[in-house]
């Protein structure tokens, strides 16, 4: 995906909007729903544990909370640059029972999309659950939070 994203396209600020946080991976762009998340952390340390499923990066130590740290990349099949980069940037992910981080490269903006932009659709990868359309070539994937959840069981 390049970086011409036309953003004045997908940015319709109305009440029937849905607001999501714009983060990249990669490459490519990825969207999340706002109301999964929980808090926005940068620079915390990565404890790697051998025993844990290939899935799971690592833990992290949130305010006491052992948190496992979800490798989103190789579940959306996302190339793994190697950025030299100071530090990493998490986003705790929430539902009332439990939570879980992923590890973004770069996070953009919140922004709010008209409900008709979304396609719910998106069975090619079970961790993608719609689309956003930008532009008459352009998409960007939205996230399946429940799905990471039912995987981290």
């Amino acid at each position: 995906m390049s970086n011409d994203i036309n953003y004045e396209e997908m940015l319709k600020f109305s009440k029937s909007g849905e607001e999501f946080i714009l983060f990249r991976l990669g490459e490519e762009k990825f969207l999340i729903h706002i109301n999964h998340i929980q808090e926005i952390i940068i620079n915390l340390k990565l404890k790697k544990i051998e025993e844990l499923p290939e899935y799971i990066l690592g833990i992290i130590n949130l305010k006491g909370e052992i948190v496992p740290v979800f490798n989103i990349k190789k579940k959306l099949d996302v190339k793994n640059i190697e950025e030299k980069k100071k530090h990493k940037i998490y986003i705790i992910i929430s539902n009332k029972k439990k939570n879980f981080a992923l590890i973004v490269d770069e996070i953009y903006d919140t922004l709010i999309i008209e409900k008709e932009k979304i396609i719910k659709f998106c069975k090619i990868n079970p961790y993608i659950n719609a689309k956003v359309q930008i532009e008459e070539t352009k998409e960007i994937s939205i996230v399946n939070v429940d799905k990471i959840f039912e995987t981290i069981k």
